[in-house]
């Protein structure tokens, strides 16, 4: 390794966290970055797995925050950088956490609907009710829910196959379902 090299990597090795941060982003020294990555990696780390209690999910939160810093310098300038990357890997668990809790109550909404709600597509309830006049309150949804509720209820598709069928995403095959059972209930209930 060439001499000028080794004295600047000596150097380095005696900046801060902060002079390095700030030799990153004002010379882009990549040297710099390495560094600061060296130092607060296992960190970072354990931040994300105290948050997300998962090995692959933090290593991607913190693969992500790594990515935040490099394309995304702070404006303001960085008293202490130990508490500025624990406050960002923080945030970054925080927002993960919250888009999976988003999406589990999203999905124990969907389950308690279906659980809780009599489904009047049932056998005994179509028994009851005339087929045509089923078939009449089907032509009066929306194509897309009308084509979602024939393939679910009449010909026992899973919503994967309904996906697959009708190149509709699995939160849209889910939407027209309920709204399509909704706006029948109400259609059967008038006859």
């Amino acid at each position: 390794m060439p001499e000028r090299l080794k004295h600047t990597e000596k150097t380095f090795n005696f900046l801060t966290d902060e002079e390095l941060f700030d030799q990153f982003h004002s010379k882009n020294n990549h040297k710099a970055f390495e560094l600061l990555y060296e130092r607060y990696a296992h960190l970072m780390y354990g931040v994300c797995m105290k948050y997300l209690q998962d090995k692959d999910e933090s290593k991607d939160a913190m693969m992500s925050v790594m990515e935040q810093l490099i394309a995304n310098p702070s404006s303001e300038k960085i008293k202490s950088f130990t508490s500025f990357i624990y406050k960002l890997t923080s945030n970054k668990c925080l927002d993960i956490l919250k888009k999976k809790r988003n999406q589990a109550e999203m999905m124990k909404n969907w389950s308690f609907n279906e659980k809780y709600f009599p489904d009047f597509m049932e056998s005994e309830h179509l028994n009851r009710l005339n087929r045509e006049r089923v078939g009449q309150a089907i032509q009066q949804l929306k194509p897309e829910q009308a084509a979602c509720i024939r393939l679910f209820y009449l010909r026992n598709f899973t919503y994967q196959e309904i996906v697959a069928e009708t190149g509709f995403s699995a939160k849209q095959v889910k939407s027209h379902l309920q709204n399509g059972k909704r706006k029948l209930t109400q259609l059967i209930s008038k006859f």
